[in-house]
C-alpha cells in the first residue's frame, strides 16, 4: 500500500514537472486585443477601492449560509433557519452597499 502511494506521488510530481509552463502574456487570446499594462506610481495613488463594505457584509452572509447548511445536515432545522435569516440580512446589507458603490 505504501509503495503504491509513493508511486502515485512520483507520477504526480513528474506530471507537474513535465507539464506546460504557464506564463503571463501581455495580450490575452481570450479577451481579443485587450492588453495588460502596469500602472505607474502616480496612477496607483489615484486608485480608490470600492466595494469594501459590500465584500465585508457579503463574506458574513456566506459564512452564515454555510452555517445554515451545516446545521440543517445535522437535523437542527430551527438553528438552520436562524442562520439562514442572518445570511439573508447580511446579503441584503451587502446588496445595499454594492448598489451604493461602497
Amino acid at each position: 500500500m505504501k509503495r503504491r502511494i509513493v508511486g502515485l506521488g512520483v507520477i504526480a510530481m513528474a506530471a507537474l514537472v513535465a507539464g506546460p509552463m504557464t506564463q503571463a502574456h501581455s495580450a490575452s487570446p481570450i479577451f481579443g486585443s485587450a492588453a495588460v499594462t502596469p500602472l505607474t506610481t502616480a496612477q496607483n495613488k489615484t486608485v480608490v477601492g470600492k466595494g469594501y463594505y459590500a465584500d465585508y457584509y457579503g463574506s458574513y452572509g456566506i459564512s452564515f449560509a454555510d452555517y445554515a447548511i451545516q446545521t440543517a445536515q445535522y437535523g437542527d432545522y430551527a438553528s438552520a433557519a436562524a442562520y439562514a435569516n442572518y445570511a439573508y440580512q447580511y446579503f441584503s446589507v451587502a446588496d445595499y452597499y454594492q448598489y451604493a458603490g461602497q
